[in-house]
């Protein structure tokens, strides 16, 4: 039954136009990181590029991830990307970058009640945080329709916490059946690429529908949710929640 949902969702994504598919392939392809740390600041929208880069939680970190992603983008071997769905994306400098994903913030905004989950599913969504109630970072929230995609973002050693979330429809998603990966240049085992301090720069399209990861991102002002247990095994927090439309007319799930 979920295959079939998330197929519904993906026939959906074939209706949008070219730039609003390209927008959330953009968003599931790292630029999350940077949509949802610009997002969370107060009054984001009022700012300026200066001021945002100011207000950051941690502007050096950004910067960091900034230029580790412009040398991606700017390799020879990644020109068809940077050309064609990146050409957006400015890296020429870190504010007309921070102007370039606030039109993507907004582009991905636009494509709000465009697809819509019609069924109820659930999905999970792993952290690591101690804190429930830094469940909705910024503007959207990201989720997968796959328990061990969600553990994958859970490190063992540090105070963590599984989200078990069931989606009440109707809600306005986005989801696309692609992303963009980084993988590396010439095979090589995680063991190996640690040791040598290597790191993935080839950008290629991967197809990430039925039998992938499966991500499903929901707006956050359109939600709101309701825990309904709440346990810990081992330094997991495990929370079960309700996630409901707060904007449409909605009945409480016990």
């Amino acid at each position: 039954m979920t295959k079939l949902i998330y197929q519904q969702l993906l026939n959906n994504f074939e209706l949008l136009d070219k730039s609003e598919k390209e927008a959330i392939i953009l968003y599931q392809s790292k630029l999350f990181y940077f949509i949802n740390e610009i997002s969370r600041i107060d009054n984001y929208q009022s700012l300026t590029a200066e001021e945002i880069f100011k207000n950051l939680s941690d502007p050096e970190t950004f910067f960091k991830s900034f230029k580790e992603y412009k040398n991606i983008i700017d390799d020879i071997k990644n020109l068809f990307f940077k050309i064609s769905i990146f050409k957006n994306v400015s890296f020429e400098n870190i504010y007309l970058f921070i102007n370039s994903i606030l039109d993507l913030i907004e582009k991905l905004k636009s494509i709000q009640n465009k697809i819509i989950l019609e069924n109820d599913i659930t999905v999970y969504r792993g952290i690591n945080t101690n804190n429930y109630n830094n469940l909705i970072k910024g503007e959207f929230l990201s989720t997968s329709l796959d328990l061990d995609t969600a553990l994958q973002f859970i490190e063992g050693d540090k105070k963590s916490i599984l989200f078990k979330l069931n989606l009440k429809a109707p809600l306005s998603i986005l989801t696309s059946p692609y992303r963009i990966g980084l993988f590396y240049e010439k095979d090589i085992s995680p063991l190996e690429a640690t040791l040598k301090n290597i790191s993935p720069t080839v950008m290629k399209i991967i197809n990430c529908g039925i039998n992938s990861q499966q991500e499903i991102i929901l707006f956050q002002e359109e939600i709101a949710y309701e825990v309904v247990s709440k346990k810990e095994i081992d330094n997991i927090i495990i929370i079960e929640a309700n996630i409901y439309n707060k904007i449409k007319e909605h009945k409480k799930y016990a």
